[in-house]
């Protein structure tokens, strides 16, 4: 009898376990210039990504976290990219990841410039376990400058859950939705070295509100990494 308890305690503690806060990757993570019909671009970075609920964290708003990102170019004006994520601070007991899938639509505005509009959808994990979904469209202006360079700016409104059904919140002391809205500015460059590899640097400014918890934070999520891209013919992408 004593050994049937500890096992209804065991997977009790089981069904209750869950993560505090799930991290997000912010960034956008683009080239010089939008991937042309075929191309692959592979990115890897290291980043500073916003907490979801930081006060159930001791307050800290952000966790360090590595970042890597697979794009593919379908045509001219469309690619897509899929990207993954982790936090290597370990701030919770078991590891905390994500990964997010967007499209880019490029609408050309002159021979070097363009608006580039990226819907998202994305879900975080506690381990194997799905503890959050998002979404969010931003629409960016990028810009080639030269044969190396390209620059970036843009906004983004957000969106995520870590449930479709309501809870109790204690803040609100009703049962909603425990969801939350974000709205994001991006700003970055991206260098290419040699020919085959790139430098690529970003700024995003978070203006996040949780619903359920009835609070709001604002933090900057900084991140620098490295990209190469390759086009059809199996060799680095050449400048425009």
């Amino acid at each position: 009898m004593k050994a049937f308890h500890r096992s209804v305690l065991f997977l009790a503690i089981l069904l209750v376990g869950c993560s505090r806060s799930a991290i997000y990757s912010p960034s956008l993570l683009l080239g010089k210039s939008p991937l042309k019909a075929k191309e692959v671009d592979f990115q890897g970075n290291i980043e500073l990504m916003p907490e979801a609920r930081p006060q159930a964290l001791g307050g800290k708003q952000t966790t360090v976290g590595v970042v890597g990102q697979f794009g593919y170019g379908f045509g001219e004006r469309f690619g897509m990219s899929l990207k993954a994520w982790y936090d290597i601070e370990h701030r919770e007991d078991r590891l905390r990841s994500g990964y997010s899938l967007c499209a880019q639509f490029v609408k050309e505005k002159a021979p070097n410039s363009r608006l580039i509009f990226i819907p998202k959808i994305g879900i975080t994990l506690w381990l194997e376990e799905v503890n959050g979904y998002g979404a969010s469209t931003a629409v960016v202006y990028h810009q080639t400058i030269g044969d190396k360079i390209g620059c970036y700016g843009g906004l983004e409104l957000a969106w995520g859950t870590n449930e479709f059904f309501k809870e109790n919140s204690p803040a609100l002391q009703k049962e909603v939705l425990p969801m939350g809205f974000a709205a994001l500015a991006h700003l970055g460059v991206a260098g290419e070295l040699l020919g085959r590899f790139r430098v690529n640097a970003e700024l995003t400014p978070v203006y996040q509100f949780n619903y359920f918890d009835d609070n709001q934070q604002f933090m900057v999520s900084p991140t620098i990494g490295v990209g190469y891209a390759i086009n059809p013919k199996g060799k680095p992408k050449q400048a425009d």
